[in-house]
């Protein structure tokens, strides 16, 4: 930590910012003042906060998960080279490295979050299992939660990772896991769903602007077109799957499970029905296409004279959006995956 610098609106409306130099890095914070005089106080506040974070080791500038992360498997990574630590730290860093980096690289820890950090570190080092509350009825009165009530927290030092492991892959196998753990009133038991995913099978802008938006929801995205610009196009996102569509009659290639939802981005019925007629029977937790009303009355027509029962035919929404008869990519892109999201199975994380 070296020094401080603040700089003056030319306005002279408000300090614009603080730089500090730690560890080599040049970060700047907001001295959320509008009067140097003041500014330069709050700037040797946050200076001497800062210098006292980094001597008692707790994160000094950031308050990102990575940089967190990057604390704790320090310390981790000492103790084991002194010889002090225990061999469950080598496993708590390859999760955090290949598990928990990948995932919340950048959300961003504060007040409870980072209290929470602590509370487990000093759960590694005493080797305890630490049962917390938050909010109601907590002892720790300084920290409160945004809308009321109380969360309560149980911090297993030693998990058992065999557990985890077998958690872990079953949601990546796409199917349901769960986790036990031991509280003061006993055990209990939590369920987990996989990841929501959508297959999009379209051309077109509204097939690309539909794949981009998905994305950014964090869908677990599969791409099926006949147009290959298309596919290439959407290389960028990383969809967890795409499948050139060489003609009509050609089979749905991709997964499909009760967290699965299928959308049809196409203008013309041809590509349609095959790949309808397959999704249907599979049962996703929606299965919708575009179009108008009337268009969904023959496409309906067509599947049941095809042979689809009127169960799965009943399984067809369409045209799918919240909002009808929109024309714009854009516009038919957010309704349709916002009835996506309304379809969503009940819990991704269920109490048992």
């Amino acid at each position: 930590m070296q020094d401080f610098c603040v700089k003056h609106g030319v306005d002279n409306a408000q300090i614009e910012r603080t730089h500090a130099h730690a560890d080599e890095r040049q970060v700047p914070v907001s001295s959320k003042k509008r009067v140097v005089k003041v500014a330069v106080e709050a700037v040797r506040e946050v200076y001497l906060d800062y210098r006292f974070r980094q001597k008692n080791r707790l994160p000094v500038i950031s308050k990102r998960f990575a940089d967190v992360a990057a604390l704790c498997r320090t310390i981790m990574k000492e103790q084991l080279d002194k010889g002090v630590g225990k061999k469950s730290f080598r496993d708590y860093i390859i999760v955090i490295d290949k598990y928990l980096l990948p995932f919340f690289v950048d959300i961003f820890v504060a007040s409870i979050d980072r209290d929470i950090v602590l509370q487990g570190l000093t759960a590694i080092e005493t080797g305890q299992i630490k049962h917390i509350r938050y909010g109601a009825g907590s002892p720790y009165i300084d920290l409160k939660l945004l809308f009321g009530g109380a969360l309560e927290l149980v911090i297993d030092s030693a998990p058992n990772l065999e557990m985890l492991r077998t958690a872990l892959g079953g949601l990546y196998a796409r199917k349901m896991a769960g986790l036990s753990f031991a509280t003061q009133s006993g055990f209990v038991r939590f369920q987990y769903a996989p990841k929501p995913a959508l297959i999009l099978a379209g051309r077109g802008a509204i097939l690309r602007t539909t794949a981009s938006l998905a994305a950014h929801m964090d869908f677990e995205l599969h791409i099926a077109s006949p147009d290959s610009d298309d596919i290439d196009s959407l290389g960028y996102l990383a969809p967890k799957s795409c499948q050139p569509m060489t003609t009509p009659q050609a089979p749905m290639q991709m997964p499909v499970d009760a967290h699965t939802a299928v959308l049809l981005l196409f203008h013309d019925h041809e590509w349609e029905q095959n790949l309808l007629m397959h999704a249907a029977t599979l049962e996703p937790f929606f299965i919708g296409a575009l179009r108008s009303r009337k268009t969904q009355e023959i496409r309906l027509q067509r599947l049941a004279d095809a042979g689809l029962s009127a169960a799965y035919c009943g399984r067809v929404q369409g045209p799918i959006g919240l909002v009808p008869c929109l024309r714009n990519a854009s516009l038919i892109a957010v309704p349709a995956l916002a009835e996506v999201t309304a379809n969503l199975p009940a819990a991704q994380i269920r109490l048992e």
